[in-house]
């Protein structure tokens, strides 16, 4: 996980550090998150029912014009926080899950004020001090649709669909469910 954390900062270091021209912009980005999918799971013979899950995220966004069209290209590195509460026959659980995510992907401006986004996420899957290199599954691999809206010149409000590809078998939804709508601003900082 370090190894993917230092790439990740890295890369964001080498895109902020070249001269920055009008096509390029850094900013900051707070989410409210809503996370839905099965209700029910079941796990060795034992039915889980999940409450609510929702939670924040903070990210840091790289975004690049291309020259001459309408597509920016978009690289984020975030800290996700996300709570969690439900119930079995003989059990009420809840908790909290710390993501360290990544996103790559692209906007296309539908005109100054508007654009729509595809996006490729990637967290990780269990907690930081739980993962080790033998896993197949210590990443969570996921896209999004993001629609975003200029309110003032330097901050935009942002609403955002995520659905998980893998893993997604019981042990990962029923803390973490499948789907995500995200709601937010950004803060241009550059």
């Amino acid at each position: 996980m370090r190894t993917y954390i230092v790439l990740g900062f890295m890369a964001l270091l080498h895109c902020i550090s070249h001269r920055m021209y009008a096509q390029n912009s850094l900013g900051l980005s707070t989410n409210y998150i809503h996370s839905f999918g099965k209700g029910t799971s079941e796990i060795q013979g034992t039915t889980y029912h999940l409450n609510t899950t929702s939670g924040y995220e903070i990210t840091l966004n790289y975004l690049h014009d291309v020259k001459n069209t309408d597509i920016q290209t978009v690289l984020e590195l975030g800290y996700r926080q996300i709570y969690f509460s439900g119930k079995s026959d003989d059990l009420v659980y809840s908790g909290n899950l710390i993501k360290v995510t990544g996103t790559l992907g692209c906007n296309y401006l539908i005109n100054k004020e508007l654009y729509i986004g595809g996006l490729f996420e990637i967290e990780n899957n269990m907690d930081l001090d739980e993962t080790y290199a033998g896993r197949g599954d210590l990443y969570r691999y996921s896209i999004s649709l993001e629609v975003g809206y200029k309110i003032l010149d330097k901050l935009t409000t942002t609403m955002l669909v995520n659905r998980a590809f893998y893993p997604i078998s019981e042990p990962y939804t029923i803390f973490n469910p499948q789907n995500q709508i995200r709601l937010g601003l950004t803060f241009k900082l550059l």
